[in-house]
């Protein structure tokens, strides 16, 4: 088959318990996808409820263990507006969220002497215009991050950084918050989200190791726990990443997903054939937008994005998806050109569905159900 692996890297371990643990609580924090609400207060509501019920639902207590929300959920929203593009939205007036985050707290999983808080940041909500065209797409300028010489991260992962900073909760942010804590203790904070928020959770981690330092917190534990995540910094950023992070670092992505293909140019280029095998239904996209890729190729080229642990990360082969699994239910994919439609479905599928497959975080099926009571249906299991 040509052009199957894309990112040609070695299984480098098997998904523990801890991981399959914190990957429910990351798409717990998805819980307000695809969804619009007259009032930024019943957004609110609706997380605060369905997060809440989660934690406490025995399907998913037997499975992750007893978890107690201490901080959040924080959301910031946007309220739909008439744009030149679309003068008559459907839900003007009506509000959806674009970012979310909480912390849960429990024992560690693999060490019950230890403490550990979970910082879950959602993904990008498919019907937020603000998630894909600032937090998603603002790639061609770079932000500096502050004491680190030449490390730089994308200005869409900047704003959306800083959203999550100034989130707070009973007049605390999360820094202000976790900071709180006897962090001199056997206590590890562990960051995670998939998406979106397997770029952010990664900048949130080295914000929380920043804040240790500072404070000699010798005894804290930082990791970061991302999945599907695009890569939203360069070379020095990524170094400084693994030098903070080490062995802390455990990213998770399918070499058939495309967002970790962004926006490192060698990754970027392969998007065009990505599914041009016979098992994956020989899809291409349309000449432009090959053509579309290929320039933005050439514009952020000098931006230098480099993942993360690139080698190291924990990766497998999604596996295709055939006419007879059912399609995800996409808002944005009906919007495209229909040659480029069936691409993208699989795209979808690859980034979502497959996550759960038995090569991957593999949960029961009961608690796969039992998440998709509280994340919008029909979105996949993992946003």
């Amino acid at each position: 088959m040509e052009n199957t692996t894309e990112i040609d890297i070695p299984q480098v371990a098997n998904i523990t318990k801890k991981q399959q643990v914190i990957a429910v609580l990351s798409t717990l924090s998805n819980c307000n996808q695809n969804g619009y609400e007259i009032s930024e207060a019943a957004l609110q509501e609706k997380a605060t409820t369905r997060i809440t019920a989660a934690l406490k639902d025995s399907t998913l207590t037997k499975f992750i263990g007893n978890w107690e929300l201490v901080w959040g959920p924080c959301l910031k929203n946007s309220i739909i507006k008439k744009t030149l593009t679309n003068p008559n939205p459907k839900h003007l007036g009506q509000y959806v969220t674009d970012n979310t985050m909480y912390v849960a707290k429990s024992q560690d999983p693999e060490d019950p002497t230890k403490t550990l808080y979970v910082v879950a940041v959602a993904g990008t909500n498919a019907i937020s215009g603000f998630g894909w065209k600032d937090e998603d797409g603002r790639v061609l300028k770079m932000i500096d991050w502050k004491g680190v010489p030449n490390a730089k991260i994308s200005q869409g992962s900047s704003d959306g950084l800083d959203i999550l900073l100034k989130m707070n909760d009973n007049n605390k942010s999360l820094l202000q918050f976790l900071s709180t804590i006897d962090l001199n203790k056997n206590v590890e904070i562990a960051t995670c989200g998939h998406s979106l928020g397997g770029a952010l959770s990664p900048l949130v981690a080295l914000k929380l190791v920043e804040m240790k330092e500072t404070n000699k917190f010798f005894n804290l534990t930082v990791s970061c726990y991302p999945s599907a995540g695009p890569t939203s910094g360069n070379a020095e950023l990524a170094r400084y990443a693994e030098e903070k992070l080490a062995n802390n670092y455990h990213s998770v992505i399918n070499n058939y997903d495309i967002v970790p293909h962004a926006w490192n140019v060698g990754d970027l280029k392969r998007i065009p054939k990505l599914y041009s095998s016979a098992e994956y239904g020989n899809l291409k996209l349309s000449p432009v937008l090959t053509n579309d890729i290929a320039a933005i190729s050439l514009l952020i080229k000098l931006k230098n994005y480099t993942r993360i642990n690139n080698g190291k990360e924990f990766t497998f082969d999604g596996k295709p998806k055939t006419p007879n699994d059912q399609p995800l239910d996409s808002v944005i994919i009906p919007m495209m050109s229909k040659i480029n439609q069936p691409f993208f479905h699989q795209a979808a599928y690859q980034h979502t569905t497959v996550y759960n497959q038995p090569n991957a975080f593999n949960f029961p099926a009961d608690v796969s159900a039992k998440l998709q009571e509280y994340i919008q249906p029909k979105t996949g299991v993992i946003q």
